[in-house]
């Protein structure tokens, strides 16, 4: 019974990598500016929030971050001296969060614990590790606190705005952590400081207590404006200074930390529709503070922080110096800025007496793919050599302060092989698209006059499509824009058109993705010299697809059809961020429904808004996937294992070297008759290396750490498959 559990694991999980289950891609090749870009698929920032952690049990602080704008979380690991690669299996490690997520260590047992918004409140996740693999249990719905003046001592909720980032630290120095929290319903214009009373209570740092008692409704004794983010100090007056409107205040970014060394906790505040933001200090103790001073420009002495809109700070030590610097990002929703969007701040005194010299703007930022909001992904042989290049439209890149939200394309030439692709970034405003001053631009491509080239249709925010005509040769060139507003076509708003001969009648079609999450069909009912559409010759909730799902405020289809083994498939992106999948019958095309096949294609939510392109890129046969997200950035999505770019060897096939037991559980021998030096990798399903050595002969792999599935064990550019069972 044992073999047959073995056997059935060991081909399920083949059948996973090698079948038509997708991975996540990171290691194909990007070149931007003449430098490889080491994390170029990890997806974009829009709103990053940092948190350092060990997320990988080496011992080194990696970097959690939680994306507001697209609710994903993603795992940087820490390969040493600050370089940072992005982890997609850690990453989805996380459980669905939205709003805010902060790591934090409550219980001091060495593994990050999560502390997330929820329903107004905090939600806490305790860390632990099972097999060396990090995991999340849910410890409590929301923080309470007992409220002991009022009648029975009922449980409160810990109230936190939406848009604010409350503090997390240990402010009384006895070992616990406790909560600052700005503000609250009745008044929002002050912070709260919830002490926690774990040791007190005898339960070491282990636990999450608070009450009435021990809070503190006016912590620093200060009392922010509440119509700027000017502050009065040395009293507390509920509603605000001068007694205006506490309801007036709405949006507080907080980083406590010890600036000077002296015991207690200073705040740097961020404040919303501001670009600055303000280091209080604690002229108090850490039992009794009081704010008496303020830098409004922090850092003053330095380049002061200025970032639009709304900025919020993080404490982590990103060039392993042991000296914690500062992260500064923006923490709105909209009007952004987009680009250039993550502030580091180098920590050149110590934790004892902090000084930041600022470095970038763009840290992690510069090392991935990323188009400003909403990228929208294509893909076109635009020089006809044979290879799918990506094309991708955007909402905007952030200029400055109410500029002009204007779309663009960006050009991702590929410049790999039939099936290693690899790409260059090659322009930022392919064919500048940018002067027509289009919005939400969605690319689609096709031949809509028989000329033999593949024309380029965009749709835009109004729902509107325009029309450019390929005038180039072999290298495709739109040098005008040929007709606006495509034979009048309206898809209401946010139109995201497909180009495909849908009838098969000889002539291409037009798909179209709306706002509402419905795809409308236009039927060409001219011929393929002479297209001709009408806005009012269209076939409605096509095929019966409506990706608006019970609680969203819309749907965002964006159709992509594929034919595979004589099969139609329609691919689409949605507003929660998930990817479908449909099967397109072959009989009544204009009033059947579509079969639903899967409507989470990759098991979890790419971001936000997420649109996709499909293609053969490593010449399998099986479509792969380029997906963009309202953060801007692109993840790759493959069936095969293009991160490991080597010759697959079933186990056993070949004789000069072997690899036992298969499955393993606590170790993996491998064994090789080769005379010289050899070296073993260990990649995960997604590709990341685990293990590198050079051997001789015998090498034992001790897999303690490793979590039950399917791993590739590659020696000498020869690859086995092997299962490792718990």
């Amino acid at each position: 019974m044992r073999y047959t559990i073995i056997c059935f694991l060991f081909f399920a999980f083949a059948y996973q990598a090698y079948s038509q289950t997708y991975f996540e891609t990171t290691s194909i090749p990007v070149e931007k500016n003449g430098v490889q870009l080491k994390n170029a698929w990890a997806g974009g920032f829009d709103a990053p929030q940092f948190s350092p952690a060990d997320l990988d049990g080496d011992g080194k602080q990696d970097l959690f971050v939680f994306d507001r704008n697209g609710s994903r979380s993603f795992a940087f690991i820490n390969n040493g001296n600050g370089n940072y690669v992005y982890s997609p299996s850690i990453s989805n490690l996380f459980p669905e969060m939205e709003n805010w997520a902060l790591l934090r260590d409550f219980n001091r047992d060495g593994v990050p614990d999560i502390f997330c918004w929820a329903n107004g409140g905090v939600k806490v996740y305790r860390g632990k590790r099972t097999n060396g693999v990090l995991q999340f249990e849910l410890k409590t719905d929301l923080l309470m606190y007992t409220d002991y003046f009022m009648v029975n001592y009922p449980k409160i909720n810990m109230y936190v705005l939406t848009d604010d980032i409350p503090g997390f630290i240990d402010v009384n120095g006895d070992g616990d952590l406790d909560v600052l929290v700005f503000g609250n319903l009745l008044n929002p214009s002050v912070p709260q400081y919830y002490e926690n009373q774990s040791v007190e209570g005898g339960f070491g740092s282990d636990s999450l207590i608070f009450d009435s008692y021990n809070l503190d409704e006016c912590w620093g004794k200060f009392i922010e404006s509440s119509t700027s983010n000017a502050v009065s100090l040395g009293y507390c007056k509920t509603g605000g200074m001068q007694g205006s409107s506490a309801a007036r205040h709405a949006g507080s970014t907080l980083c406590p930390f010890d600036e000077n060394g002296d015991g207690d906790i200073d705040l740097l505040l961020g404040d919303i529709s501001y670009n600055s933001m303000m280091m209080l200090h604690n002229g108090g103790s850490s039992t009794d503070a009081t704010m008496t001073g303020y830098d409004s420009l922090f850092p003053s002495y330095n380049t002061s922080i200025n970032i639009p809109v709304f900025p919020a700070a993080y404490l982590a030590d990103v060039d392993d110096d042991g000296k914690n610097d500062l992260l500064v990002s923006p923490n709105a929703r909209t009007e952004i800025r987009n680009v250039k969007n993550v502030l580091y701040y180098k920590n050149i005194g110590s934790n004892n007496n902090y000084t930041f010299s600022y470095q970038t703007d763009s840290f992690l930022v510069n090392t991935m793919l990323d188009f400003g909001s909403d990228s929208k992904v294509s893909v076109f042989d635009y020089d006809s050599d044979g290879l799918l290049d990506i094309i991708v439209g955007n909402s905007y890149y952030f200029l400055q302060e109410g500029g002009l939200k204007i779309s663009q394309l960006a050009l991702l030439k590929n410049i790999g092989t039939a099936t290693q692709p690899a790409f260059q970034l090659t322009n930022l405003n392919y064919e500048n698209i940018a002067q027509y001053q289009l919005k939400q631009t969605q690319p689609a491509w096709g031949d809509l006059d028989s000329d033999g080239l593949s024309d380029l249709l965009l749709g835009d925010y109004d729902g509107y499509l325009q029309f450019f005509k390929n005038t180039g040769s072999a290298t495709a060139k739109f040098p005008a824009l040929t007709t606006p507003q495509y034979f009048g076509i309206d898809a209401s708003v946010l139109a995201a058109p497909f180009i495909y001969d849908v009838d098969s009648d000889g002539d291409n079609d037009i798909i179209c993705g709306r706002k509402d999450g419905t795809l409308n069909w236009y039927v060409n009912y001219g011929n393929a010299q002479n297209p001709q559409f009408s806005k009012d010759s269209v076939i409605t909730n096509w095929g019966g697809v409506n990706l608006k799902g019970t609680y969203d405020i819309d749907g965002l289809s964006q159709p992509v059809m594929y034919e595979q083994n004589d099969s139609m498939f329609l691919f689409s992106g949605s507003r929660r961020g998930t990817i479908f999948k449909f099967l397109i019958p072959g009989n009544d095309l204009r009033s059947e429904r579509f079969q639903l096949l899967d409507s989470n294609l990759f098991g979890k939510s790419v971001g936000e808004k997420s649109t996709i392109a499909v293609g053969d890129f490593n010449g399998d046969s099986i479509p792969d996937f380029v997906v963009g997200n309202t953060l801007g950035g692109i993840n790759f999505f493959s069936s095969k294992l293009m991160n490991v770019a080597v010759n697959e060897v079933e186990n056993g096939t070949n004789k000069t070297w072997e690899i036992f037991p298969n499955p393993a559980s606590q170790s993996l021998t491998v064994s090789t008759e080769n005379n010289g030096i050899s070296k073993l990798e260990i990649f995960t399903l997604t590709g990341e290396k685990l293990v590198e050595s050079n051997f001789y002969k015998v090498e034992k792999v001790n897999l303690s750490s490793f979590s039950a599935g399917l791993y590739f064990a590659k020696l000498n550019n020869q690859t086995k498959r092997f299962v490792v069972l718990k």
